[in-house]
């Protein structure tokens, strides 16, 4: 790497970063509807990242949904109701927001820390083998209505969200 190098000339010196970073995840999808009426969708995923500690690196995420869509039941017929959809979903979600080395211990080298066989060092990240994935679980129920030939769409919701494990850049 030209960073490594020990000398240059007139106070100028090449350098250079690295930010790469792997994922892989697999992942099962299923939904079905039943007589137009009532829905369910099922995921789930298991993921994996080089960004995170190697005790740490692949976690499974899920989520749930199912809804009821009431306007095609045969005691809403008449009403001057053309859409009436209530649903709801729960989920245990990941994310991956940060830079790659986080969970390494990283250096900086710089050309004053000369020690006559090479350029010195200075750590600037302790690595964390257990660093794990940031986690977010979600609720969410809603309803939809439609009234004038679904001129009007009325929506409804209701969402709640919490993180854990969160990480964050503190200087």
């Amino acid at each position: 790497h030209p960073g490594f190098a020990s000398t240059y000339a007139l106070n100028s010196h090449p350098s250079g970063s690295d930010t790469q970073s792997r994922g892989v995840g697999f992942f099962v999808n299923a939904n079905t509807i039943w007589d137009n009426k009532y829905f369910l969708d099922l995921i789930y995923r298991y993921e994996g990242s080089s960004k995170f500690g190697k005790n740490k690196r692949f976690a499974p995420f899920w989520s749930v949904g199912g809804g009821w869509n009431l306007h095609n039941e045969k005691f809403m017929k008449g009403l001057p109701i053309q859409l009436l959809k209530l649903r709801a979903s729960v989920g245990y979600l990941g994310n991956i927001n940060f830079n790659p080395y986080q969970a390494l211990t990283t250096y900086s080298y710089s050309n004053s820390l000369n020690y006559g066989k090479g350029t010195g060092a200075v750590p600037i990240t302790i690595g964390n083998p257990d660093l794990k994935w940031e986690t977010r679980s979600t609720f969410n129920m809603g309803m939809d209505m439609g009234f004038w030939m679904n001129r009007l769409i009325v929506k409804a919701e209701f969402y709640y969200s919490t993180t854990r494990n969160m990480l964050y850049l503190y200087d």
